[in-house]
């Protein structure tokens, strides 16, 4: 196999990796590299990252509408 083909082959990959992490979620993710390194494990800074976006996911709530109120 030529160079340019196995590279034009491992960018391919890279993409399906890609796609397929994009359609997971931080929590997901996280589990996926317990996984795949062990519990807590390796990337660190990419658990980090993702840590605090679980964090702030959970801080942030939806605010409540007020309801307008009625003419007497």
């Amino acid at each position: 196999m030529s160079m340019d083909r196995r590279r034009d082959q491992r960018r391919e990959e890279a993409q399906d990796r890609a796609k397929v992490r994009a359609g997971m979620t931080d929590q997901q993710q996280l589990a996926h590299l317990d996984k795949v390194f062990g519990k807590g494990v390796g990337a660190k800074r990419e658990r980090a990252k993702l840590n605090e976006r679980v964090a702030n996911q959970k801080v942030e709530k939806p605010k409540k509408e007020k309801k307008a109120k009625e003419p007497v």
